[in-house]
């Protein structure tokens, strides 16, 4: 019987969108909008969605979590790449286990990155308080001794996010894999 190649990444279209897999596991994949771009990601048991959409002119960023039927999103601006970005890299430098948070506000919206650990392991919550005090988090875990997953999504998520969004910080590039 004759060998057979690997079966190829397929890339179709279907009612103005264009989707792709890619990634190490095969776990990610992404979708390019008319408005913007949009990328899944698997993270243990959870499903996380990453959009990048310009409206007016400016850049914003959706995070959603989902796992078993409940799902819970977060948006930011273009102030919380910032501030995002610095807590990711500490977090990925910083070998250390323990408790450390980062807090920034962007258009009366309260935001903070929470590095813990419980019996589970190490995770990242990322935290918003809206103007009518109502809190909405997503976890995800830090998961180093999977590859793939934990902060090496985060990487590859802000990389990606960083491409779409057109952001030029030499220092963040360089960080994440760019000249």
């Amino acid at each position: 019987m004759e060998e057979r190649e690997r079966p190829r990444e397929r890339v179709r279209e279907r009612d103005g969108e264009e989707s792709w897999f890619e990634g190490a596991n095969g776990d990610s994949e992404g979708y390019l909008l008319v408005g913007g771009r949009k990328r899944r990601f698997g993270v243990e048991s959870k499903i996380f969605e990453v959009e990048v959409e310009k409206k007016k002119g400016r850049t914003h960023i959706f995070i959603m979590e989902s796992k078993g039927g409940v799902s819970s999103w977060i948006k930011l601006g273009p102030a919380s790449m910032g501030p995002l970005i610095e807590g990711l890299v500490f977090c990925s430098e910083d070998m250390r286990t323990g408790h450390w948070e980062k807090r920034w506000q962007e258009n009366g919206r309260y935001f903070s990155l929470v590095h813990g650990e419980n019996k589970g392991g190490c995770f990242l919550r990322l935290g918003v308080t809206d103007r009518e005090k109502k809190r909405f988090n997503i976890f995800v875990p830090r998961a180093e001794e999977q590859k793939g997953a934990g902060l090496s999504w985060w990487r590859r998520c802000m990389r990606w996010s960083l491409f779409q969004a057109g952001k030029r910080d030499r220092g963040i590039r360089k960080y994440f894999g760019h000249p």
